[in-house]
């Protein structure tokens, strides 16, 4: 089963993602749902996610600065960001990072359980 961290600012939006996916249905176990970069980057020092579900605007740590810290303290973390932002330079950021997927909100439960 592979473990899940996601970093969404948006409390509604943030909520959402930990109650419309079946996570466990989908192989996933969710270790929690945080609300900035730096949060995450705090659950990194005590658990090892699989994956990273990342919103782009957020505050004192955006999703792009955010995967960046994270592949270069753990390389294998696979990341997917969802973003209400819709502009090449961070789509072009996002391939250099290796990124998995670019997911658009508003969310799709249906979108995100075939993502992952």
């Amino acid at each position: 089963m592979f473990k899940l961290l996601i970093a969404e600012d948006v409390r509604t939006v943030r909520e959402a993602l930990i109650r419309s996916i079946r996570w466990e249905e989908i192989g996933i176990r969710l270790l929690g749902a945080v609300e900035n970069g730096e949060e995450a980057l705090i659950w990194l020092e005590r658990e090892e996610p699989d994956l990273l579900l990342t919103d782009i605007g957020m505050p004192r740590m955006n999703g792009l600065e955010l995967i960046e810290a994270v592949k270069a303290r753990k390389p294998d973390i696979r990341c997917i960001i969802l973003s209400g932002l819709n502009e090449f330079e961070h789509a072009r950021q996002a391939i250099k990072l290796q990124v998995l997927e670019y997911i658009l909100k508003p969310i799709d439960p249906a979108e995100i359980e075939r993502v992952m």
